[in-house]
């Protein structure tokens, strides 16, 4: 791509890197200043003691402790499953244009509840029997319900995307295929059996040292979707839920697993939890773990069962594992703000409390007082001082230190959010494309990025800030990607500034029109805030 096709930003700012081919590499921007003080926000849900939500609550109605210091509430906001009245509907996109933005996509959207079907993670069996329940849980939900249904499988699937069509859930669910593959087998390799003992323990050392690449594997792999679905779900307005159905849940290696460990000798493994960990925070992702294993048909109900399995004739192992599985869902959901589910009747009253829950809930703000952003775990306590109420919140949160604005880490974040199979959504994105502009054989990409959701600071009489942007271009559906990155300074007058709170901020791309007759996905990530935005479309069919 010829060089003089720059990133350029309407409203005065100027562009800088040129365009690079794949590995994509970052033309270097200038140094990112970092906020000394940091918004810390909590979702929360408030029960009555008939477990009605309660919605009429006020700033002075909570107080909020971090690691047993008493915080100042700064604000609240309160959000429903129902828009305002005479809320405007969204207007339809323009032709030739797509967006990450759900509100364009499939309507309104007022906090969503997402169910992941984890076939990764899960034996077939218990595959099988969870399938029935969730046919019949999709097939009560109603009209008012908004959900989305994804799959784990080799990776992250989208089934069907938010919808209020509980008819249209359940004709995706019969076109999936329940997921089969031996990386859970593998992970569990049974001990060798031969006549011969020292091939017995070549054979044991051989299955470990596979069970223990299948194991890192399917962790990895669940890490990124869970990062992704947090992603995709963080600019949506109200509550975030996600059902996560599953047979195993993976962190069950280490309980640790969800704080940065460095005690694994593995850089990888340590990146996608850090990761994994900012994206369900900042996306303020509820986590409502379900036991797939708890569903099992034909499970005993009398004394003597625990999460819907006979307990009567498991052993001390199969024990350790129920427990320790337990374990791990009830520290995912107290961290995130769900609720664990392991009886056999679950999965209803899963996906059920999770939709109720998110009819009204809450998010406070606060400034922390205190400055040890080291990467510690600091608990949170929230309390109502209405009497008679319950009050669930997430338990506490990461106190980790900025992410790093490194080339690579730049880079690294980019090429992450291209991969993946869903759109982000930190940053509201809309790109309108015209064909053989400036010229013919070109086609140039109109971004838009959301009014207030680029970090801008002001430097005199100017406002700045840094983009970083990807374009992964396609030129067939069996064709290789191609890929242009750019790093673009915004430097704004007060003028321009203050029209980009209206309309946004607009950066425009040129492309070779060859290269992406078939696909293009657009990645733009704010450098001060690490906040990432993604859009994609098929352009051969793009009106």
């Amino acid at each position: 791509m010829p060089a003089s096709r720059s990133l350029r930003i309407r409203l005065g700012a100027i562009a800088l890197g040129t365009a690079l081919a794949v590995p994509p590499a970052i033309a270097q921007a200038p140094p990112v200043l970092r906020a000394a003080t940091r918004l810390v926000e909590v979702s929360v849900v408030v029960h009555d003691k008939k477990g009605q939500g309660v919605a009429d609550l006020a700033a002075g109605d909570f107080e909020i402790w971090d690691a047993g210091e008493k915080q100042a509430v700064a604000m609240l906001r309160v959000e429903r499953t129902t828009p305002p009245p005479g809320e405007p509907a969204p207007a339809p996109l323009p032709a030739s244009t797509f967006s990450n933005l759900p509100v364009h996509a499939s309507g309104a959207v007022n906090a969503i509840t997402v169910v992941l079907v984890d076939g990764l993670n899960t034996p077939f069996a218990d595959q099988v029997f969870a399938r029935r329940q969730l046919i019949r849980v999709l097939g009560a939900l109603t009209p008012a319900d908004r959900v989305a249904l994804y799959e784990l499988g080799h990776g992250l699937r989208i089934l069907h995307d938010f919808t209020d069509d509980p008819a249209s859930l359940l004709r995706a669910l019969d076109r999936r295929g329940l997921y089969s593959g031996p990386k859970l087998d593998d992970s569990n390799p049974a001990a060798a059996t031969t006549p011969d003992a020292d091939l017995n323990e070549f054979l044991d050392h051989a299955n470990r040292a596979v069970a223990d690449f299948q194991v890192a594997d399917r962790v990895a792999t669940t890490l990124e979707a869970i990062t992704a679905i947090a992603q995709h779900v963080a600019g949506l307005p109200g509550r975030k839920n996600l059902v996560w159905i599953s047979g195993g849940f993976p962190f069950a290696i280490g309980m640790d697993a969800w704080s940065p460990n460095e005690s694994r000798d593995s850089r990888t493994f340590a990146y996608e939890t850090e990761r994994a960990a900012r994206a369900v925070t900042a996306a303020q992702l509820a986590i409502y773990p379900v036991d797939a294993r708890g569903l099992i048909a034909g499970s005993a109900t009398s004394a003597g069962t625990t999460g819907g399995r006979s307990t009567a004739s498991a052993g001390p192992e199969a024990m350790r594992d129920l427990q320790q599985t337990q374990d791990v869902m009830d520290l995912l959901a107290a961290r995130t703000g769900g609720k664990a589910y392991v009886n056999a009747n679950n999965l209803k009253n899963a996906v059920r409390g999770a939709i109720d829950d998110a009819r009204v809930s809450y998010v406070l703000g606060y400034y922390p007082t205190h400055s040890a952003w080291d990467g510690s775990f600091r608990k949170l306590t929230v309390k109502v001082t209405r009497p008679g109420l319950n009050v669930r919140h997430r338990q506490g949160y990461l106190a980790l230190p900025d992410e790093a604005s490194t080339e690579d880490a730049r880079r690294a974040a980019l090429v992450d959010a291209a991969r993946s199979p869903v759109d982000a959504t930190a940053l509201g994105l809309s790109v309108r494309i015209a064909r053989d502009v400036p010229a013919p054989g070109t086609l140039r990409a109109h971004l838009t990025i959301e009014p207030g959701h680029v970090s801008l600071r002001q430097q005199g009489d100017r406002w700045v800030g840094t983009i970083d942007a990807l374009f992964v271009m396609q030129a067939a559906a069996d064709a290789q990607t191609t890929v242009t990155s750019q790093a673009a300074r915004i430097d704004l007058t007060r003028a321009s500034y203050e029209e980009s709170l209206t309309t946004g901020v607009h950066l425009a791309q040129d492309l070779d029109a060859a290269q992406c007759r078939y696909r293009l996905k657009v990645v733009v990530r704010d450098a001060a805030t690490g906040r990432l935005g993604s859009a994609s479309a098929r352009l051969d069919t793009l009106r």
